[in-house]
């Protein structure tokens, strides 16, 4: 019951988590340093927020490489429903880097 008792309560914040593997990769490919911040963007709707971004540090065996993990929080607050893509922006200095389908 101890591992499990903040999972709920995880999911009540609005945020966003990369492992480090995945973090480095988005700062390296679009030369951002690190980042504190995304945007997500539901072209759905068009409803956007800028939210935190939490490091997973335990994440061993890679499950998250290449992911991103939106809590429902955020999700719902973005009016997302099953199958709507969302896109992600790094926000840094003046300009806007992004991709799509996390």
């Amino acid at each position: 019951m101890k591992n499990t008792a903040s999972t709920y309560w995880d999911n009540m914040i609005e945020m966003v988590s990369l492992n480090r593997g995945t973090s480095i990769a988005v700062s390296d490919f679009f030369k951002t340093g690190s980042f504190k911040k995304l945007k997500l963007t539901n072209p759905a709707n068009g409803k956007s927020k800028k939210l935190p971004v939490h490091i997973i540090r335990d994440d061993v065996e890679r499950l998250f490489d290449g992911k991103a993990v939106v809590s429902l929080a955020s999700m719902e607050s973005l009016g997302v429903k099953p199958g709507d893509p969302v896109v992600a922006q790094v926000e840094i200095g003046g300009g806007m880097f992004g991709w799509e389908g996390i």
